[in-house]
């Protein structure tokens, strides 16, 4: 589905690059000193860098801890969403280690959504109790990452559901 010819430029692949072409030209022009630099198109945010899962091959594991673990708060989302969409950003991503574990994300991805924000997530989807999963329907895509280093399940990847 992700490479498919009939959705080649889905978050996914990288042919979406393509769609970007007039957002790069801006980028050029501000970097010889012509017009204001563009706002990004999306911003990853990582809301957490907890993770309940703690796969002994994650790399994070290595720098990241759960007791360093820092979770954004109402006000924060707040503003960084009036920013975002003032500022021109057309879409948002949250990821990082397990964004989910936010209290609220939920709350969050709701706000984002009345700022005009379009959202995506990638998550382990070991965590979605209701409320967040209503919430995260919002999201154009939810990514579900479903790596492993089990020998009869490599080379799956992740599975992305587009709304």
């Amino acid at each position: 589905m992700e490479w498919s010819s009939k959705n080649e430029y889905n978050p996914m692949n990288s042919m979406k690059g393509l769609t970007f072409f007039e957002h790069y030209k801006k980028i050029l022009a501000w970097m010889d000193g012509q017009g204001e630099l563009p706002a990004p198109i999306e911003a990853s945010l990582d809301p957490t860098s907890a993770c309940n899962n703690h796969c002994y091959y994650c790399s994070s594991n290595r720098y990241l801890e759960d007791k360093y673990s820092k979770r954004w708060g109402r006000d924060y989302f707040e503003e960084l969403f009036v920013h975002l969409s003032t500022w021109g950003v057309k879409a948002y991503c949250w990821g990082g280690r397990e964004a989910t574990l936010n209290a609220r994300l939920a709350e969050a991805t709701r706000m984002a959504h009345r700022c005009g924000l379009e959202g995506a997530i990638v998550t382990n989807g070991v965590y979605l109790p209701d409320d967040l999963l209503d919430a995260l329907l919002l999201c154009k895509w939810i990514g579900v990452s479903v790596d492993t280093t089990d020998p009869p399940h490599q080379g799956t990847h992740a599975g992305f559901v587009s709304f």
